[in-house]
């Protein structure tokens, strides 16, 4: 999926029960336009390494959760 496009990676989201999430501020209007589902993980940290991204997750797993479970939000954004 890394040549498609914004509507293509949210469809595919959409159609597969998938969370999105990215560091493409695009997806928080796609958010607000559409609605969920799916929900949207916007990742606000500064260009750096995967790994950097992968402890911000791990970290907030419990959080990552009960935004998944809610009913009323659809984006979020980290840190």
């Amino acid at each position: 999926m890394r040549e498609a496009g914004d509507d293509t990676i949210w469809e595919y989201a959409k159609e597969q029960g998938f969370v999105v999430v990215t560091k493409d501020v695009d997806f928080r209007r796609l958010s607000e336009i559409s609605g969920q589902p799916p929900k949207v993980v916007l990742i606000t940290l500064a260009n750096g390494p995967t790994a950097e991204v992968e402890t911000l997750l791990r970290e907030r797993h419990a959080d990552l959760l009960a935004f998944y479970e809610e009913n009323d939000r659809g984006f979020v954004e980290m840190p």
